[in-house]
Order: structure tokens, then C-alpha cells, then sequence
């Protein structure tokens, strides 16, 4: 099942009042007995995080009696973040939470990342207070396990203490997706058995552990119950609270944090003094480790300072003879692959050839830092320097807290070629984003014909050209430097894209894709834009590669300017040379706007008219006069055509001479 509510007992739903006008403040309870659908918007109030991941968090009532002759049955979700609550959501802390009740893979959940939340919900949640645990419920693996369990259902995202009736537990072998087998009698393997989980959070959050031995005997395991892969299992969050054994310091994640620091993390706090001996870090680079500190408020964490790095060089680093805080004495040598310094963008993405364009550094654990460009939810582009080939990067390592278009960032991640596109994504226990403020050099727009990014990597195949050339500015942020039409095939696909024509006459080729209807336009302000078959378009955005194909995604309502306003037939564009539409003056206005034009030649049939993003007409300026050659100018003083005022948003103006047109966009503020 699947639900979210409040963690206090109401009677009834009620409209919440102030903040989200649409979700209702209900239990728990309510949502995992299924009074609520997916899809209902939905508050909780006064619950306990029982345990923190890097995608979200686990709530829990954090009373017995939630609901009369039930105890902890139904009293437990997840709650789905996006990881935007990193550092801010800790065990122990009592949250109001408000989202989306949804199934996931038959995972009941709260999500606050998704819609509709900044829509018409408020999303989101808050640290009200601090509050106890709830004990564990006491089971037995048959209860909440397999096909005749009793309280499976009841107890999801609840937390639980296996097994009641037995004074000793057996570790199993951990399977394809990181579990292990806990057993009851282990010898014969005939006795009950659960599933437990062994995840890798981030390493501010819980559910990180060392993992028993297969064979070791526990005396309790405990954790909270999760929904994963079709089965119930136990998701423990660290040895000593809910394996009752000492864990060992087990190395999580390392990553250069600059040209002279390295950043190490352990599964559990370490020992002080063995964890800041230089002695116990080195790397087959011959690095050396000048000190080392502990963090003093997560001993998890340790900074390395190093003699100067070379950026780019792939290293091995290795770790031995750390010890727990407990005492219990790490598995030597641990080793971790990643790349030393902060390795540039061009390095990454450069290759030598175009037609083989995966990064030498795929699969490989790097830091990097660029300027944003541009915003997708949590994940953005960035761009380095002069923004020339091969210096920018799509980044799948989510951001935390607030991100502009134009801030610097430092980040690290793993290189992962993404079916054929090159990205920075995460990687579980490496977590390194640091927003160092506005760049000081603007973000660059590289100006590129339609040509230029005209796809084909499989040489010799027939179909010109075989050289890939685009792949240079691969998540670039590019400007189409010249007009180009929106052409008819667009109807034929299912994408959402428009194909461009490059130039005026009918025939022509076929050039670059450009996506008006993606999701990622989302993240930007393109709205009202409403392409037509024959519209002239300058156009800017990110090139990505997708589905076999580059193509250019505006963000922003400047990425587009409109030449001409549609209604051409496919591929047979005007003559504009005879005719030409200078920019409103001024733009944006809040009051009067002038608009010039300029005839070669007399005409029979002028038109000028003002129009909204919907394409109808708000005031005719000039209809269907004669007027000579030469400049002209016309006014428009904001009325539509009843002689109202009209709204602010964006506008078109467009001139019609003896049926050839032109149109250009305006804005008009309050």
C-alpha cells in the first residue's frame, strides 16, 4: 500500500487551512489503509524520521496509540525528497511533511519532489521539534515475510526487531543488489529467513553499516521494514543500533576536494588517532600525505593535505590500519579509485575521435567546477573559460539548497557515458557540490549554423557528413547565428521536436533538430511559445543528444525570437529582402511602443497588427493600407482593440505586405 497523513490522530481530513490550499491533513494510518487515492495531496504532522537516505527519509508516529487497538501497525512511509533535504533532516527529528501521496513499485510514499507541488501545493517540510524513537516491533521473520506473512503490509516503513523466538541470528551471502540473508539456522538453512539491505547512503545519512561476514552469528537485527525489488527487507542503519556487533571502518568514498586536499569517508566514525596518521594513506602516484584531520563534527569524514596534485591523473588511493571509534580495526588495505585535483571540463569530454566519443574518464570518480548555464529540477549544464570545444558538461549530481544560472560550481561525481551522451553523475558516497557564488565571467552563448550541428557518427554509411562534428559542443549553450524555418515533418514526430530548415527555398535539406515541448524547458520561463509550420526563429539553448539525435533546447523566453509569424507553406518562405521590421522601441514598455518599418518598393496592402502568444489578433495598427516605400513608423499605446488596456506578458507585432509577413516579440510590464 501507499499513503501519507498526519502523525496525530484526526478524526477527520481537513482542508488545511494556510500554506497548500489543496492537500488535507490526515494519518498515516489513513494513507496505508488506503482512504486516500495516488495522487491526493496530503499533510502529516508531529511524525519522527526513523532513518535518513539520500533520496529521502523514513516517518513514523511516534506514539503507540496513533490509533486505538493498532499500536505501530500502519504508522510508518517514506518520504521522497530528491535529496533536498541533505543536512537538514536528522534521525530523532519530529517533521510536518506535505506532498504527494504516490505507489512506487508498490512502495508507499510522500512525495515532495514531483507535481503537483509548486503548483498547487506547497511541497515541502519542516523540523518542528525533536522526538523519541519508537521501540521496534518485536516479530518474527514469518510474520513479515513471504507469502503467508501476517503484518508485512502493516509494518512497511515501520521499525522492526527480528526474531522473537530465536537467542541467535546467521548472516547469508549478500546477493546482485547488495542484500543478505539473515537466517535462523544457518547450518541447514531450513529455518525462517528475511532479506536485509545493505545500502550506501550518502555519508551524512544513515542506512551505512559494515556488513557481517557470511556465517556471523547476531543476537538481534533490527531496522526499518522496506518495500524493495517485490520483497519486504530489512533496511538496518548501522552495525552498533541494530545489529548489536562492532563495525568496522570500511572506506565509502574518496574524491579530491582541490589541488592539494583530498576528502575521505568511512562507513562509521573512526579513531582520531589513527585516522590523521599520514602513514596510513598512499597512492600509487607516489602522492604524498603531508596531515590529515579528523572532522570534528562527523568523524566519518577526513581531510587529506597532499602535496600538489596533477590534475586529471587517475590514481589509486590506499587506506589501512584506521581503527573504529569502538576499537574493531578496518579491513586492510582498503582501496579506492579517483582522479586527482580538480580535472577540467575539456579534459573529460575531450576526444581525439569525434566517431568514438565515449570519455577516457567513464566510470571514473572526478571533480570538476564550471558555471551554470542552464537549470534541470536538481541537475544543470555547465561551461568553463571561454566556453570553446569540449568545455561543458551536463551534471547529474543533484544541488543542494538555491541555484542560478551564472553561479560557479565545484563538483564531483563519476563519469558515466549515458547512451552516448557524456555525464557527471552521482555516485553513492561521494557527495561534493559547493556553490562558490556568482562567476565572474558571464555564461558564454556560442553561435553556430544549423549545419554545424547536423548529426552523423557511423562512417562510411552513405549518408554525409561522417564526422560527428557536433559532439564538440555537446551540452554547449549554443545561438543559431542565422534564421531558420520551422518545417512541416515536425507533425511526424513523437518527441515534441521541430526539425530547421536553413534557409528560404523549398527542397532544402533537413538540418537540426530544436525542442520547444521538452520537460526541461520546465526550469526555465518558455512558456507561451506555440511554434507554427513556417515560423522564422533565432534560436538559442543547450544542445543535447538524445534518442540518436542532437538537438537544441531552449530554456528561456529570450532563447527564442521570433523573424516571421507563421502560416508559409512548408519550405516556401517569404522574400524578406523587400520588406523589413525593426525592433520595438522601447522593449519591454509599460507604455507607448513604436514600431519602424521599412518597403523597397510601394505596396497595395499593409497591415500591422499586435498579437498574443495564442496567436489572436489584440489591435490592428494599419489594415490593409497603401502605403509607399521608404521608413515609417506606428504607435501603440497599449489598448486593444476595444480600447482597454491590455495585460502585460509578451506580445508579437506583425507586418504584412502584399501577403509577405514579418513579426517580431515585445514585452509589455505593469
Amino acid at each position: 500500500m501507499k499513503s501519507i497523513g498526519i502523525c496525530v490522530a484526526l478524526g477527520l481530513l481537513l482542508a488545511l487551512g494556510t500554506g497548500a490550499a489543496s492537500a488535507v491533513e490526515t494519518t498515516i494510518y489513513n494513507i496505508q489503509t488506503e482512504l486516500h487515492d495516488p495522487g491526493d495531496e496530503v499533510t502529516v504532522r508531529n511524525c519522527v524520521v526513523t532513518g535518513t537516505g539520500f533520496w529521502g527519509f523514513f516517518i513514523q508516529v511516534p506514539e503507540v496509540d496513533h490509533h486505538p487497538g493498532y499500536q505501530y501497525q500502519y504508522s510508518g512511509i517514506w518520504v521522497y525528497t530528491g535529496n533536498t533535504h541533505l543536512g537538514d533532516v536528522q534521525r530523532g527529528d519530529l517533521v510536518d511533511v506535505t506532498g504527494m501521496y504516490e505507489e512506487y513499485y508498490d512502495l508507499s510514499e510522500i512525495d515532495i519532489d514531483h507535481s503537483p507541488c509548486g503548483s498547487t501545493v506547497d511541497c515541502g517540510f519542516e523540523v518542528v521539534g525533536q522526538g523519541t524513537l519508537p521501540t521496534p516491533v518485536n516479530s518474527l521473520m514469518t510474520e513479515i515475510n513471504g507469502p503467508t506473512a501476517t503484518y508485512a503490509e502493516a509494518y512497511e516503513c515501520v521499525l522492526v526487531r527480528v526474531d522473537r523466538d530465536d537467542a541467535s541470528l546467521y548472516a547469508g551471502e549478500m546477493n546482485e543488489y547488495d542484500d543478505w540473508f539473515l537466517f535462523t539456522d544457518f547450518v541447514t538453512t531450513l529455518g525462517d529467513s528475511i532479506k536485509v539491505m545493505h545500502h550506501s547512503a550518502d555519508p551524512g545519512g544513515d542506512f551505512d553499516y559494515s556488513q557481517p561476514v557470511e556465517g556471523t552469528e547476531l543476537t538481534f537485527v533490527q531496522g526499518v521494514l522496506n518495500y524493495d525489488h517485490g520483497e519486504f527487507k530489512i533496511a538496518p542503519r548501522n552495525c552498533s543500533d541494530d545489529l548489536g556487533m562492532d563495525c568496522k571502518p570500511e572506506l565509502r568514498g574518496v574524491w579530491a576536494y582541490d589541488n592539494t586536499h583530498i576528502d575521505v569517508w568511512f562507513a562509521i566514525a573512526v579513531d582520531e588517532y589513527t585516522a590523521e596518521d599520514p602513514a596510513n594513506y598512499t597512492f600509487d602516484s607516489g602522492l604524498t600525505v603531508t596531515s590529515a584531520e579528523r572532522n570534528d563534527s562527523d568523524h566519518r569524514f577526513v581531510r587529506l593535505t597532499t602535496t600538489p596534485q596533477t590534475p586529471g591523473l587517475i590514481d589509486i588511493i590506499y587506506v589501512e590500519e584506521v581503527l573504529a571509534e569502538q576499537g574493531s580495526l578496518m579491513m586492510s588495505p582498503a582501496q579506492y579509485d579517483f582522479t586527482l585535483g580538480i580535472t577540467s571540463l575539456y579534459t573529460l569530454q575531450h576526444v581525439a575521435d569525434l566517431t568514438v566519443d565515449a570519455s577516457l574518464y567513464d566510470g571514473v570518480v572526478v571533480t570538476t567546477a564550471g558555471r551554470v548555464t542552464a537549470i534541470d529540477g536538481r541537475y544543470y549544464f555547465l561551461q568553463e573559460g571561454d566556453a570553446g570545444p569540449f568545455k561543458h558538461l551536463y551534471s547529474r549530481v543533484s544541488a543542494v539548497g538555491d541555484l542560478a544560472v551564472g553561479d560557479s560550481l565545484k563538483v564531483a561525481g563519476e563519469i558515466e557515458e549515458y547512451y552516448g551522451q557524456t555525464n557527471l553523475s552521482w555516485r553513492s558516497g561521494v557527495q561534493l557540490v559547493e556553490n562558490l557564488g556568482a562567476a565572474t565571467q558571464p555564461v558564454v552563448t556560442t553561435d553556430v549554423t544549423a549545419a554545424d550541428i547536423l548529426y552523423d557518427a557511423i562512417p562510411n554509411d552513405g549518408n554525409p557528413p561522417d564526422d560527428n562534428a557536433p559532439e564538440v559542443w555537446e551540452h554547449a549553450r549554443v545561438r543559431l547565428n542565422a534564421p531558420c524555418y520551422l518545417d512541416s515533418v515536425a507533425g511526424e514526430g513523437i518527441y515534441g521536436e521541430w526539425w530547421l530548415l536553413p534557409g528560404t527555398g523549398a527542397g532544402e535539406p533537413d538540418t537540426c533538430r530544436v525542442d520547444f515541448e521538452h520537460d526541461w524547458n520546465d526550469f526555465g520561463d518558455l512558456h507561451g511559445f506555440h511554434p507554427t509550420v513556417g515560423d522564422s526563429v533565432l534560436v538559442s539553448g543547450i544542445l543535447t543528444y538524445e534518442y540518436n539525435t542532437y538537438k537544441v533546447i531552449p530554456f528561456f523566453s529570450d532563447d527564442i525570437e521570433q523573424l516571421y509569424y507563421g502560416g508559409a507553406v512548408d519550405g516556401l518562405m517569404p522574400g524578406a529582402s523587400s520588406i523589413s521590421l525593426f525592433p520595438a522601441r522601447p522593449n519591454p514598455s509599460h507604455r507607448a511602443t513604436t514600431f519602424q518599418f521599412r518597403l523597397a518598393e510601394d505596396a497595395d496592402a499593409v497591415s500591422i497588427g499586435i498579437y498574443d502568444v495564442t496567436g489572436a489578433c489584440v489591435r490592428h495598427l494599419i489594415k490593409g493600407e497603401a502605403v509607399k516605400a521608404g521608413q515609417h513608423s506606428v504607435e501603440w499605446n497599449g489598448a486593444n482593440e476595444l480600447g482597454l488596456p491590455s495585460g502585460a506578458g509578451i506580445y508579437f507585432y506583425r507586418l504584412t505586405v502584399d501577403g509577405r509577413s514579418e513579426a517580431r516579440r515585445m514585452i509589455r510590464v505593469d
